[in-house]
């Protein structure tokens, strides 16, 4: 979701959130390979059956993808 790409993106990515893949797929360039990716690799899964069945090359993140905040030391 845009939140989720907001808070925890990896740098250089762009945003298709799934709920916009099917109306917007027809924009993505054949020539390159896509990788999806979500909090938890299910979205990011079913993104990636949508845009393989339309002819273009792409790969899930397993296990999704989220910044993990340093733990603090105990004092």
């Amino acid at each position: 979701t845009p939140n989720e790409h907001e808070k925890d993106c990896i740098e250089g990515s762009h945003n298709l959130p799934l709920s916009l893949l099917r109306g917007k797929a027809d924009r993505l360039k054949e020539t390159r390979k896509y990788i999806t990716y979500c909090d938890n690799g299910q979205r990011s899964s079913v993104a990636s059956f949508l845009l393989s069945q339309r002819g273009l090359e792409a790969y899930v993140l397993a296990g999704g993808y989220t910044k993990e905040k340093p733990k603090e030391k105990e004092p």
